[in-house]
């Protein structure tokens, strides 16, 4: 993705040629605060990853040469849970060839990504032991998960191949298959928010945001409390409890 982002960039604006204000013009576009930190995030890190190599000259005031440097990123709203309703993911699972089965289970009840899910190979199954060891995490990050008795049911149905990718697929072609066919169902969620459904039934199982986090192999809590949802029939009764002063 980011080597797109700075493809373009280069095709139409330039790298040795990019100023501050043509770069504010550029991303004048229509585009949300997401993808414009997004694009400034990217070219900022190649510009940095520049000036520690001397690609370019260095700015007439002898700072390095970076025209983003400068630009304030745009205020993000704060992000919040989605994750699929249970009715649509048994509508989905109704539905779904034994491909498309082993798929929504492993973001459901793994909290796999589209990438992770693209990536597994035979020798990441662990029928023995009980657990799927994800190699192809975001950041070639590596995580252990329990296997869940669904998703090894559903791999032994296809059936699975003996070595190697259990599939031949890509990040991209997983993703939009999966999120194809639930747009065909009438199902308005994609294939991430199966991994928000997922954070969301580990975390109020728990109340372990930690074990949340490892399971979904982020680096900061703070990621984790993006997608694991707090139980709200939890948070009335907690709510409704509440007395002022002790009093009746």
């Amino acid at each position: 993705v980011r080597a797109r982002y700075l493809a373009k960039f280069r095709r139409e604006v330039g790298f040795a040629d990019a100023t501050e204000q043509a770069v504010i013009t550029w991303l004048g576009r229509p585009l949300s605060a997401k993808s414009r930190n997004m694009w400034l995030s990217t070219i900022n890190v190649f510009y940095l990853w520049a000036a520690k190599n001397d690609v370019f000259p260095k700015a007439p005031d002898g700072r390095d040469f970076n025209p983003v440097a400068n630009i304030a990123k745009p205020r993000m709203h704060p992000r919040h849970p989605r994750p699929m309703v249970d009715d649509d993911i048994r509508k989905a699972l109704a539905n779904a060839d034994p491909l498309m089965t082993v798929w929504l289970l492993c973001g459901a009840l793994a909290g796999m990504r589209c990438q992770e899910i693209a990536g597994v190979e035979r020798e990441d199954v662990y029928e023995d032991t009980g657990r799927l060891h994800i190699v192809h995490g975001k950041g070639d990050k590596e995580r252990w998960v329990p296997l869940h008795p669904d998703i090894l049911a559903a791999l032994q149905a296809l059936p699975m191949r003996t070595t190697g990718p259990l599939w031949d697929e890509t990040p991209a072609s997983v993703s939009r298959k999966i999120n194809n066919y639930l747009h065909s169902l009438g199902v308005k969620s994609t294939a991430h928010t199966l991994r928000h459904f997922f954070a969301t039934q580990v975390y109020r199982s728990s109340k372990d945001l930690r074990l949340t986090q490892e399971l979904l192999g982020h680096s900061s809590p703070q990621t984790t409390a993006v997608y694991a949802a707090a139980d709200q029939s939890a948070a009335a009764g907690v709510v409704s409890g509440l007395s002022i002063g002790g009093g009746s």
